[in-house]
């Protein structure tokens, strides 16, 4: 079949560029970049889609044993992933944000030997283990930037 479709369909108007796959048209777009009512211009070698790297180049660890809501990480924009991981042998309540971390009020429990990660987030992250853990064994803590 022929590609393109002229709208209004017999009415001689435009021509709409598309692709004739096994008898479905698929349309053929032009990219351009810039926010909503900017126009940025065509996407071209010399305008280039923008991108974001997804994994950062610096990987940060660190680790706690707190007993009582604290803050594990503070916000930062530069961040592109955190992981956390519980390798004590208590829970570890973990939650997004500044708001104080309780038994009843939290994001997520790691169990132990649980991890949890998330990508794409700038938030500050608070918890506390639920009670002292045995021995050295803590949270270990990783955020990529």
């Amino acid at each position: 079949m022929a590609d393109n479709v002229i709208l209004p369909p017999g009415g001689g108007g435009d021509t709409i560029a598309a692709d004739d796959v096994g008898g479905a048209k698929y349309q053929r777009i032009k990219l351009t970049t810039g926010a909503d009512g900017v126009a940025g211009g065509d996407v071209t070698n010399a305008n280039p889609m923008p991108m974001r790297q997804m994994y950062g180049a610096t990987g940060t660890r660190t680790s706690t044993q707190i007993t009582a809501d604290a803050s594990i990480l503070a916000a930062n924009t530069a961040r592109v992933r955190a992981m956390f991981y519980n390798e004590g042998d208590k829970d570890f309540l973990l939650g997004e944000g500044t708001a104080a971390v309780t038994a009843t009020n939290f994001t997520v429990r790691l169990r132990p030997g649980d991890s949890y990660a998330v990508d794409d987030n700038t938030s500050a992250w608070h918890g506390f283990f639920v009670s002292a853990p045995t021995g050295a064994l803590a949270l270990q803590i990783t955020e990529v930037t």
